[in-house]
């Protein structure tokens, strides 16, 4: 089963999980943050927020083809496809689980000029009333559609791929990411 055909739960929101402080300070300022909510740590001018009414999946045909946008899509009723859809047109880097076997990789990766892999796990903060363990089993991963938009700090606690075969043929390194984000 892909994970993109997981039907959503019923419990805590699942969509409304944030991306930790420290991962947001090095991907540094963006324009735009579409899957917003009001505990986001990401550092955007603008933000779109589904509890103030502005749906970012149709607010997208609006936004500007070089608007760079950080974008962590909900995983609910296989909507991750959508984003990437609704998006491409942008300076995007979206924050995703680091999942191969995906239909949303599959067309991500060709568009994708560098894929960023943290060296810590990135553990996300969930909404008042979930269970802390929303990513404990998936290792996830920056995908950026221009490699030039990796801030410095990012890059520095990171590791970096602009050739993906350069990941799969490093048995030592596919490791050493599988016992970062197994801690």
């Amino acid at each position: 089963m892909d994970i993109d055909d997981i039907p959503e739960d019923d419990g805590p929101d699942r969509d409304t999980w944030v991306t930790p402080l420290w991962l947001a300070n090095a991907i540094g300022p963006v324009e735009l943050d579409p899957c917003s909510n009001e505990r986001a740590h990401i550092l955007a001018k603008r933000r779109f927020d589904l509890a103030r009414g502005e749906d970012g999946l149709v607010l997208s045909r609006f936004v500007k083809r070089d608007t760079r946008t950080h974008i962590n899509p909900p995983y609910s009723r296989g909507s991750v496809i959508r984003w990437i859809e609704a998006y491409r047109h942008v300076r995007w880097n979206f924050l995703l689980r680091f999942d191969i076997t995906t239909k949303w990789f599959r067309t991500l990766w060709p568009m994708t000029e560098m894929i960023v892999i943290p060296m810590q796990r990135i553990d996300f903060e969930p909404p008042p009333g979930a269970h802390d363990a929303g990513s404990i089993y998936f290792p996830h991963a920056l995908f950026y559609k221009r490699a030039s938009d990796v801030t410095k700090e990012l890059r520095e606690i990171s590791h970096c791929f602009a050739d993906l075969s350069k990941l799969f043929g490093n048995p030592g390194l596919m490791k050493e990411i599988e016992l970062q984000w197994r801690k």
